[in-house]
């Protein structure tokens, strides 16, 4: 703001030396030709008075000329071509007899014209002269000066731009002033911003609750709150994710080692070795599916995951699915049930990921299903496009929950349910997924039950 005033300013300034050179010459201009008219008359009653010399004619020309002078407030002097005064007006100044007029030739060459300070070291002040030539039956036979104090330029040109300089000096110290008040005014909610900015990188996720009256101001506050808010969001999932990690790696971890110890001392006995080798392993399944979700996160971030696009019958997958959590859907004794209409479901996806993504939903129900309740998986075609639907029974998600359910990290509030493992990656994944294939997720939740779903390009058999 202080560099746009100080432009603004300069601009004002030299804009004004402009129009005071301006406006000086033009000044000069139309005294030149005032001087000059009077210069035309001096020739004028002089070729009279050369035509008709005599004794009364020289007294009459004599107080010609000296009006002329004082009408034009100055002095009359003519000089033939040698420079030799032989007419003037009455002076308090002495003139000399003899000019040099050695750089007048334009004027002797029939051209008028004014100058400044030429007679100075006579007249002792600064003057201002006009130079035109005397001219006889056609010929130029010597030089008329009207020369004037030069009080009429000068002196008001100098208090004009005195005064100018004054009024730019007084707008440049209201103009600091000004700049100086309205940038505190401006540089206050700019501190605190810079203040909560550092709160930040300190994990101090500060809200700032400022209302100014500059409409681009409010708008960066608000989306500095916003961002600091997700970014607050973001910490949260992180540690909770860490969190969460760290509590599910101990658990198979314990589990692995403990096994192990018991089957290296002989605590367990040789004939139950294969079976808790067999639970040893399915711990070591479950970590690695648990680091290789963590490690395709980027690729899901970033969809860089390459898509192979085929067509198969979705029905299948599900079926398969179905029977590889057999064992899950037994513990807790729920009953699929499995809902089509047609009894093949075409698609166009990529076959891998979309098994991945049902599996995930299914996983994600058997965690929050009552005991001896149903889950029911439901596909249905509508405008070339199949719905898939997952729903469980009892657990439920509220609608701000619903908001967040598919960020990465994001594990719902385990209040909902006795089973708390999980990395919060699940649907994050399932979203990723379904985003590249350019189709839709979705939630449903009432006061019983809760329904995820996508939706897959139909290709009809």
């Amino acid at each position: 703001m202080r560099s746009s005033i100080t432009i603004v300013l300069l601009c004002i300034f030299l804009m004004s030396i402009i129009n005071l050179f301006l406006s000086n010459n033009y000044a000069k201009e139309e005294k030149a030709s005032q001087l000059k008219n009077i210069a035309d008359r001096v020739n004028t009653i002089t070729q009279k008075y050369t035509q008709n010399y005599s004794e009364e004619a020289g007294y009459l020309y004599q107080l010609s000329i000296d009006q002329l002078a004082d009408y034009a407030e100055g002095t009359i002097f003519i000089v033939n071509t040698d420079g030799k005064v032989f007419a003037k007006s009455y002076s308090e100044v002495s003139i000399p007899n003899e000019i040099n007029i050695s750089s007048y030739n334009d004027v002797l060459n029939g051209k008028s014209t004014y100058f400044t300070r030429t007679f100075n070291y006579i007249f002792g002040y600064n003057t201002f002269s006009v130079a035109a030539p005397f001219t006889y039956n056609g010929t130029v036979e010597g030089i008329i000066f009207v020369i004037v104090k030069n009080k009429l330029l000068y002196p008001e040109t100098y208090t004009a731009a005195y005064l100018t300089l004054i009024s730019i000096a007084v707008a440049i110290v209201f103009a600091i002033m000004i700049s100086f008040f309205f940038s505190k005014k401006l540089q206050k909610p700019l501190e605190k911003i810079g203040y909560a900015a550092r709160d930040i990188t300190k994990g101090k996720y500060t809200v700032l609750e400022l209302n100014t009256k500059i409409d681009e101001y409010n708008t960066m506050i608000d989306s500095f709150n916003k961002m600091s808010a997700e970014l607050k969001k973001q910490d949260k999932a992180r540690s909770d994710f860490i969190a969460n990690v760290s509590h599910d790696m101990r658990t198979p971890l314990t589990t692995i080692v403990g096994f192990t110890k018991g089957i290296m001392d002989g605590t367990i006995p040789e004939k139950m070795q294969n079976q808790y080798l067999g639970v040893v392993l399915s711990e070591a399944e479950r970590m690695t599916d648990m680091v290789n979700n963590n490690l395709d996160l980027s690729k899901y971030e970033s969809g860089r995951i390459k898509l192979t696009m085929s067509d198969f019958n979705l029905n299948d997958i599900v079926r398969s699915i179905v029977i590889s959590m057999e064992k899950r859907i037994r513990e807790k004794n729920i009953t699929v049930q499995f809902k089509y209409e047609t009894p093949e479901n075409i698609v166009e996806a990529d076959e891998s990921s979309i098994y991945r993504v049902i599996q995930n939903l299914l996983d994600n129900a058997l965690k929050f299903a009552a005991i001896n309740t149903e889950i029911e998986i439901s596909i249905i075609n509508k405008n070339n496009l199949v719905y898939f639907s997952i729903k469980n029974y009892g657990s439920t998600i509220s609608e701000e929950e619903q908001k967040y359910i598919w960020d990465r990290y994001y594990k719902s509030d385990t209040s909902r349910s006795s089973y708390k493992r999980g990395s919060g990656l699940g649907l994050f994944i399932v979203k990723s997924i379904i985003d590249q294939h350019n189709q839709d997720v979705f939630i449903s939740s009432d006061e019983n039950s809760v329904t995820f779903g996508f939706t897959l390009n139909s290709k009809k058999s």
